[in-house]
Formats: structure tokens, sequence, C-alpha cells
């Protein structure tokens, strides 16, 4: 472990898996309620679906490009898309605001997914993936949990705060992927370490 914490890069990853889990949480909170007055519960599909179809496909390209040592970027630019996908939401009882947020979100959220937990298989050696992989899970899972704290208490006060507060932590997730060097830049340093 002390190996794997004293990894910078490792550590930014593992607070992206947090942010994108809270976000990702505090959609899941609040769309269906938005959902249940525009589609009934029953029309719920009628955003997932091509949501998520849509998601899946961008996800195949941003792992494209990422391959071609755009990592950085496609990060950075996935934090953003999530975080300014909740304006959208400001307009909760139109479908159409509520399916393109609700895309945009997804595409976010499967291509963090993605590359952050590649990036942390390719961060640490065989003999600490384990690890390293228990330590991620645990990011992600406290992220859904502060998510839904979080999330919940606000909704009770404002709308408006939960989705601020969430974007401001999108945001976060943009800056620490924008201030942090390169994965690679990372990889190659801590490959001459060991």
């Amino acid at each position: 472990m002390k190996i794997l914490l004293k990894n910078k890069n490792f550590i930014v990853m593992n607070l992206s898996a947090f942010i994108n889990n809270y976000m990702m949480i505090s959609v899941f909170y609040a769309v269906p309620i938005y959902l249940t007055m525009v589609t009934g519960e029953t029309g719920m599909w009628k955003v997932f679906v091509p949501a998520i179809a849509i998601a899946i496909m961008v996800m195949k390209l941003a792992v494209r490009w990422t391959q071609r040592g755009f990592n950085k970027q496609i990060l950075m630019g996935s934090f953003l898309i999530s975080a300014l996908s909740l304006i959208l939401y400001f307009e909760k009882s139109s479908y159409l605001f509520l399916l393109f947020g609700t895309t945009l979100f997804m595409c976010g959220y499967l291509v963090i997914s993605t590359i952050v937990a590649t990036n942390v298989n390719n961060i640490a050696k065989d003999s600490y993936r384990g690890t390293a992989n228990g330590i991620f899970n645990s990011f992600q899972y406290i992220g859904s949990f502060a998510g839904a704290a979080v999330t919940g208490a606000l909704w009770g006060v404002s709308e408006s705060w939960t989705w601020f507060v969430t974007m401001g932590i999108g945001i976060a997730g943009f800056l620490i992927i924008a201030l942090n060097q390169s994965p690679q830049e990372v990889l190659h340093e801590e490959k001459n370490v060991q």
C-alpha cells in the first residue's frame, strides 16, 4: 500500500473514481424523480436506453483516442461534459432536456469509469494489482455513499443547490486531472523506480 499511495497518479485516479461515482449517484437519485413526472415510471427507458446506447459508442471512440496518447485530454473533457450536462436538468419538465442531459452525463460517466480503471491497472505491478483494485473499488463505493448522503440531504433544502454542488464536484474532477501530469509520464517514472 505504501508504494501505491506514494504514486501521485494512483491517488488522482482514485479521487477521479470517487468523484465519478458521487456524480453518478446524484444523477440517479434525481433524474428518476423528474422522469416520473415527464414519462411516467414505465417510460423511463425512453431516456435511459438511448443514453446508455450512445454512451457505449462514445466510450469505444474515447478508448481509441486514449490509446493514441490523449488520456489526459479525454478524462478532462469527460469530467467537463459530465459537470456541464447537469445544467440541462434545470429544465426538469422537458423530455428533450432530460434526454440530452442524461445522454451527455452517461457519456462522461462511462468514459471516466473505463479509462480510470484501466489506468489503475496499468500503474500497478502484477504483485500489487489486487491491492490497487481493492483501494480503487473502495474509493468508488465511498463516492457512491457520499453522493447519496449529500444529495439526499441537499435535495430536501434546494434542488438547485444540489445540482450546483454536484457540478462543482465535477469541475473539481476536471481540475484534478488538469493539474496532474499525464498517466504515461507517471507510469514511466514508476517503472524506473521499481
